[in-house]
């Protein structure tokens, strides 16, 4: 797993795990090495330390990490961070709590208003910075009990033979800088 120092607003990359894995060295979608993560007894990911890996990863613990986009009073936004080859699918974002709700329907009416024009915002955002010909949002849930939705960008002349959770594996592929240069433009999208 790639290491870094804590990350504020344009600061240095973090790596980020995204799910389940299948042993403590492969990726649960894409089968590539190096984003590695702990699973807890019921199947959730955590931290080392036991408690929820997201609410670490807000303090800049634990095994997760991303390039932070930014940061509302409800909610922190991340672009998925570089794997061991030092890259990552340009325009995956998450949109995570910042209190420890578990599911989609534990948010409040405010946090939920907020998730709605925020992700309205970085979707037209993702569309405009990267001429993306769509933007999904997902959220599965399974693998984190602390509400995070998924924003996952399809680029423009991606084959319609790719289905839509395979986007990914069809994007352009970023270095580090080049993920700092993205979140500092979709910055102003979580500003408002």
């Amino acid at each position: 797993m790639t290491t870094g120092q804590r990350g504020g607003l344009g600061g240095p990359y973090l790596a980020e795990s995204r799910g389940p894995m299948a042993d403590s060295s492969r990726c649960w979608k894409h089968d590539h090495p190096g984003r590695a993560v702990h699973r807890s007894s019921a199947g959730g990911m955590k931290s080392v330390a036991g408690e929820c890996a997201i609410c670490a990863k807000h303090r800049g613990e634990g095994p997760l990490r991303g390039e932070l986009v930014g940061r509302t009073e409800r909610f922190w936004v991340y672009h998925d961070g570089p794997g061991e080859d030092g890259m990552a699918a340009l325009g995956r974002l998450y949109l995570e709590s910042d209190r420890h709700a578990a599911y989609l329907t534990d948010l409040t009416d405010a946090e939920a208003s907020e998730l709605g024009r925020l992700r309205t915002r970085l979707a037209a955002a993702l569309r405009t910075e990267l001429d993306a010909e769509f933007v999904f949002a997902a959220v599965i849930g399974r693998g984190h009990a602390h509400f995070h939705e998924h924003l996952v960008t399809r680029h423009r002349g991606t084959s319609h033979d790719v289905p839509w959770d395979a986007s990914d594996d069809a994007a352009p592929r970023a270095t580090p800088d080049q993920l700092r240069d993205l979140a500092a433009r979709l910055r102003s999208a979580v500003e408002g």
